[in-house]
């Protein structure tokens, strides 16, 4: 039998491959490059009229723009005269920020589509027309969210100039009930090669308001949070590249009574509203979300305390996880818990095993070691601790060591059925990335 042409297969199966290309739809997708999936769902939509019908509606499930002059004109165009498409969009990152040559015909439509959602910035419109030029950021991007009614992913950059950051480039109310996961990344600003103090999310409070199911939340470059901000329903919390203080992380997180996961990567930028905490305080803070934390980060980067000038005190490091009931995955720098006085280098956890076992809760699947570890044992009394019956759960261990140790370890963990992933410098300071299914793999455990 001659074997069949694509365009031949039933409208279900064709559907079936378009999703298999789409990062929202598929799992597999995020193996690809940006621009392998685009090109993939991008010829399809180009080979006939018929898979044109299929798959452009799954082509618009994904929308990023780029940095080509005009893409963001030419989308908002394709939401006003096609609003079939504009309900396909599921995820959005806007990363366009030029000025646009703008038609006539543009200002009358965007006006009218303003109008109609009450967004009252029309007479900016026209004016920034006289001068042949559109500021993308501050005009338009209130009018495109509103356009998408049910995107769920919104990955947004804020020029540096607008000091409040996305509370400025979103003055009217816009209702985003569909968003779950919200990226905001302000674009940093350089003054005579000096990178300015990082920004405070506090003044975001109106802007978050507009997304009540928000879940997942992940900010870049932020170095003060000023105010408790509406974050009830959040449940994963990533902060990354900030540099905030104990009182500013005390607000975000009793701003999250369902926190499950957190993760933060610290980032020297000289600007802070007070001295960074420390793991202790952290932990201290974390503990009122024992009960609901699944997922954590205790790592913070290989920066992390690096410009603190006073020797650290007992309480500056970690203690107990073991009434972290819930707690599935831990990432720590295994000196974090203590270090030997003459090298801050070489850790003193675990001592042995009831140390390890009265610091880690039993309910862990997923472990990561970060630091050095010269002349460590901590993998042997793992492993100790896993034959006496302790940690049943855990299934993969990440660690960072020279190659020779490193091989040591996962001949030891091995042959008590947990998976050693290594811990290089590309997943140091990528605690999510770290957590995908293509770095944790299931093992067949030899426990008996």
């Amino acid at each position: 039998m001659a074997p069949a042409d694509l365009i031949t297969l039933p409208s279900e199966i064709l559907l079936s491959i378009c999703k298999d290309m789409c990062p929202h739809c598929s799992t597999s997708a995020s193996k690809w490059s940006d621009e392998d999936y685009k090109r993939g769902l991008r010829s399809l939509v180009q080979t006939c009229r018929r898979l044109h019908e299929i798959a452009e509606p799954v082509q618009y499930h994904d929308v990023r723009l780029g940095d080509t002059r005009g893409h963001a004109i030419c989308f908002l165009r394709t939401l006003l005269e096609r609003p079939d498409l504009a309900a396909q969009v599921r995820w959005f990152s806007n990363i366009d920020s030029s000025s646009y040559w703008l038609l006539w015909k543009d200002i009358e439509a965007f006006g009218g589509a303003a109008l109609r959602l009450y967004i009252n910035r029309i007479g900016g419109w026209f004016g920034m027309a006289l001068w042949n030029g559109i500021d993308w950021h501050q005009e338009l991007l209130e009018l495109t969210l509103g356009l998408l009614p049910n995107a769920e992913k919104l990955r947004l950059e804020a020029p540096y100039w607008y000091e409040k950051g996305f509370s400025s480039l979103i003055t009217e109310f816009v209702p985003m009930e569909s968003v779950t996961m919200l990226q905001m990344i302000p674009e940093e600003e350089y003054s005579l090669g000096v990178r300015r103090g990082l920004m405070d999310l506090g003044p975001q409070r109106d802007f978050l308001a507009m997304m009540p199911c928000l879940k997942d939340l992940k900010i870049h470059r932020y170095g003060r949070i000023s105010e408790h901000l509406p974050l009830s329903e959040v449940c994963s919390l990533s902060l990354e590249d900030c540099c905030i203080s104990k009182r500013s992380l005390r607000k975000i997180i009793d701003s999250c009574p369902k926190l499950e996961c957190f993760n933060y990567v610290f980032r020297d930028v000289g600007v802070v509203d007070a001295d960074p905490f420390t793991w202790g305080q952290a932990q201290q803070m974390l503990r009122s979300r024992r009960q609901t934390l699944k997922k954590v980060n205790f790592e913070f980067g290989k920066m992390y305390l690096t410009t603190r000038d006073e020797p650290l005190e007992p309480g500056d490091y970690l203690g107990s996880f073991h009434d972290f009931e819930k707690l599935e995955t831990l990432w720590v720098r295994t000196t974090s818990f203590g270090a030997q006085d003459d090298d801050t280098t070489i850790p003193t956890f675990p001592a042995n095993v009831q140390d390890l076992i009265s610091k880690l809760p039993g309910s862990l699947i997923c472990l990561g070691f970060c630091g050095s570890h010269k002349n460590w044992d901590g993998i042997k009394i793992l492993a100790m601790a896993i034959r006496e019956g302790h940690f049943p759960k855990l299934k993969t261990v990440m660690v960072e060591q020279e190659q020779t140790e490193f091989e040591e370890s996962c001949e030891i963990l091995a042959a008590v059925g947990v998976v050693c992933g290594f811990l290089n410098n590309e997943l140091y300071d990528s605690f999510p990335r770290c957590l995908h299914r293509q770095y944790i793999k299931k093992s067949k455990s030899r426990r008996h």
